[in-house]
């Protein structure tokens, strides 16, 4: 028996926000399962709604809800860190929140160049009661930033790496500059396929790379159903995180503002989770 699980990710809250992390991954390539006939309880965890913040006072994403199969459990993934307007008052909702990956850091307004942190991963590796025990993924999200007229959510945390920070310096050059994590690849369900990927930090005034700032531009959700971050355009179509895929347990994207902020935008939905047994023939 091969059971694979995703838990939920979260959504993020604009404006400038953290994207959401993925849910925590579980994973054995051989599982025995009773055949005696009886009821084995299955929870698959729903993909959570987009942050709402319209007052500006800094809310961080929700933490997406658990999946749970055979006596373990996917942790739901961490909320999105924000960008509030009082930096003063509310600078604890700039750290991404921790679960099964942790949620991208929010920037900061005004404040110091490297923002909220990232949320951490609180999978449980290993679950020693499950026979031939489910192995458990996840990873940290990555600190947000703000650096001159710039500034980056970090990408939440996926369960086959962290999310990356939205400063300069980052690993991978920088157009993965506040990216989500990428998730993990596994054939289970008859084709290769990635699960529980982070969502991508929202951006302001990015110029990076090759991708000028605007509709051209958005940071990467991670393989795994992540959605990509939202960036500071006229258009609202643009300044929308993006949603998680269904069925993945992939983070949602980080929202950021429409010019001249006539809308609040929330953050990117969730993708559900999802459980896989595959019987071999």
């Amino acid at each position: 028996r091969y059971p694979l699980v995703t838990g939920v990710q979260t959504c993020a809250l604009p404006i400038y926000s953290g994207g959401g992390g993925a849910g925590g991954l579980l994973y054995a390539s051989s599982l025995p399962v009773s055949v005696s006939p009886g009821v084995y309880p299955v929870v698959v965890g729903s993909g959570g709604q987009g942050g709402f913040n319209p007052s500006g006072q800094g809310a961080q994403g929700y933490n997406g809800s658990n999946t749970t199969v055979f006596g373990a459990t996917a942790i739901g993934g961490g909320g999105g860190g924000a960008y509030p307007n009082t930096p003063a008052s509310f600078l604890p909702t700039y750290a991404g929140l921790s679960g099964g990956c942790g949620g991208g850091g929010g920037a900061t307004n005004g404040g110091p160049s490297n923002g909220g942190a990232g949320g951490s991963s609180t999978q449980p590796a290993s679950f020693p009661s499950t026979p031939n025990a489910l192995q458990g993924y996840g990873n940290a999200g990555g600190q947000g930033w703000h650096f001159g007229p710039y500034a980056f959510g970090g990408g939440g945390g996926g369960a086959g790496e962290a999310g990356y920070i939205g400063g300069p310096g980052t690993p991978g050059g920088a157009l993965k500059q506040g990216a989500g994590g990428n998730g993990l690849s596994f054939g289970i369900s008859g084709t290769s396929q990635y699960y529980a990927g982070g969502g991508g930090g929202s951006t302001y005034g990015a110029n990076v790379g090759s991708q000028p700032q605007g509709a051209n531009f958005r940071t990467q959700g991670g393989l795994g159903g992540g959605g990509r971050g939202g960036t500071e355009h006229p258009s609202p179509v643009y300044a929308y995180g993006e949603n998680g895929a269904i069925s993945t347990g992939g983070g949602g994207g980080g929202s950021d503002r429409n010019i001249p902020e006539t809308l609040n935008i929330p953050g990117g939905s969730g993708g559900s989770g999802i459980v896989i047994i595959a019987y071999p023939s």
